[in-house]
């Protein structure tokens, strides 16, 4: 997939994403749709070590931002199908979830490689020491204002797809579902920038770098992907009446 250009692969992902999303929900129900929030969760501050180019911006992105951005439409599936107990249950599972998986490779990262030779045949276990503690020794900065970003935008998301649902009688689901998307997003994007590269940096980033760089520069492709959700969450509409353990009533559109 390496020859295929990023956006292609980005189009790919969403459409693996929101595949996933559907078949968990559609055979697990509430429990698939946590397992995908916890798993996403995992996946996301991995992808985010590393970064793309693409055509149409002349700095490199990190990635992370698809999946990311396909909590939020979990959340949103949960509290309109479970209600707002069940998502804000989903994210505090998927923040314990980071955290345990976090300390467990902590814990594997405490035994020290081992002593070999440059021919020994065992060389590839002080590679993978080494793979792992680049995978999982955040700088802990980075680690806080993930985290701490995460759950006040989830949630945000959850609270603001709530107060929609009952202002406007459970109609307009595309209308709930994209502005608690996007105003989520925002914030999370502006949270995690503000603690990362201003509160908890050692060198803080002047106001105009924070800004366009890291706060607008990363939004538009969230901005995207919470458009892109709505369709999404009327193709869940569909599987919902299918399935007996929903715990509210399906409303007109």
């Amino acid at each position: 997939m390496n020859t295929y250009p990023p956006e292609g692969v980005g189009i790919i992902s969403f459409v693996f994403c929101a595949l996933s999303i559907l078949t968990l929900f559609r055979f697990f129900g509430e429990n698939g749709l946590i397992l995908y929030s916890v798993v996403a969760l995992l996946a996301a501050n991995l992808q985010v070590l590393k970064a793309g180019q693409y055509s149409f911006f002349d700095q490199p992105v990190v990635l992370g931002t698809l999946v990311f951005s396909s909590i939020f439409l979990v959340m949103d599936m949960l509290t309109e199908y479970y209600g707002p107990h069940a998502a804000r249950r989903a994210v505090w599972l998927s923040f314990s979830g980071c955290i345990l998986m976090t300390g467990l490779m902590t814990l594997t990262l405490g035994v020290r490689p081992l002593d070999l030779s440059p021919h020994s045949p065992y060389l590839s276990f002080n590679t993978a020491h080494q793979a792992i503690s680049v995978l999982f020794l955040p700088a802990p900065a980075i680690f806080a204002a993930s985290l701490l970003s995460y759950i006040i935008s989830q949630y945000t998301d959850i609270w603001i797809y709530q107060c929609i649902k009952t202002l406007t009688q459970a109609r307009a689901l595309w209308l709930r579902t994209t502005l608690s998307n996007i105003l989520a997003s925002l914030l999370d994007n502006i949270i995690f920038s503000t603690l990362a590269w201003v509160v908890f940096a050692p060198s803080p980033v002047d106001f105009n770098t924070l800004l366009y760089s890291y706060i607008l520069g990363t939004y538009c492709f969230r901005l995207l992907a919470s458009l892109a959700n709505a369709p999404v969450m009327y193709l869940s509409r569909s599987l919902a009446r299918t399935k007996k353990n929903i715990n509210v009533t399906l409303s007109t559109l």
